[in-house]
């Protein structure tokens, strides 16, 4: 008959248990340090995805930004085509700056187009216009010139007596108008 001798065997399952033991714990500290690691890289592609979603929402915004202004930005785009047309339209200055003296109840005298500067973007047209008339009538010629359609840049106002009546004055306007080049 075989004997068992149950000390050797308790001592033997005990260091089996042990290294049983031993492995298990090592193992759920080796998937522990995995999930840690994995967990670590979840975090930092979290992070990294936040910021492009932050990226793409500032993008976002501004595209939003833009055509809202879109809109203001076409007007100011046609005010400007008007302010500076494609063509000189003498005919049409003419017209406008004697209109504007009707209205402002000060004498038309004359008009006259100095030889034209060509720029990259536009044609300057220099003009030297004459009037008679009141200093008061002469402020609102110019709010006319100021406030036109059209670009007008004052760059010298003279005034003096007219002859024959004192109060009326001699007005001289040297200005500018301008048109686009068929660029």
């Amino acid at each position: 008959m075989i004997t068992i001798d149950t000390e050797v065997l308790s001592l033997r399952s005990t260091k089996i248990v042990l290294v049983v033991g031993a492995l298990v714990i090592c193992g759920l500290a080796f998937a522990n340090y995995q999930q840690y690691g994995a967990m670590a890289d979840a975090r930092r592609w979290l992070i990294d995805e936040e910021k492009e979603v932050e990226e793409a929402e500032a993008q976002l915004k501004s595209r939003l930004d833009l055509a809202e202004r879109e809109e203001a930005m076409e007007k100011a785009l046609q005010s400007m085509e008007r302010m500076v047309p494609p063509r000189p339209g003498e005919s049409e200055i003419i017209s406008d700056i004697q209109s504007w003296a009707d209205d402002a109840g000060i004498g038309f005298i004359s008009i006259r187009f100095a030889d034209r500067i060509d720029d990259e973007q536009y044609v300057q047209m220099p003009l030297e216009l004459s009037f008679e008339g009141h200093y008061t009538d002469m402020l609102d010629l110019t709010r006319y010139l100021i406030e036109a359609d059209r670009a007008f840049r004052i760059e010298e106002l003279r005034m003096g007596s007219a002859q024959g009546s004192p109060p009326v004055l001699s007005i001289s306007v040297r200005c500018s108008v301008f048109f686009a080049t068929d660029e």
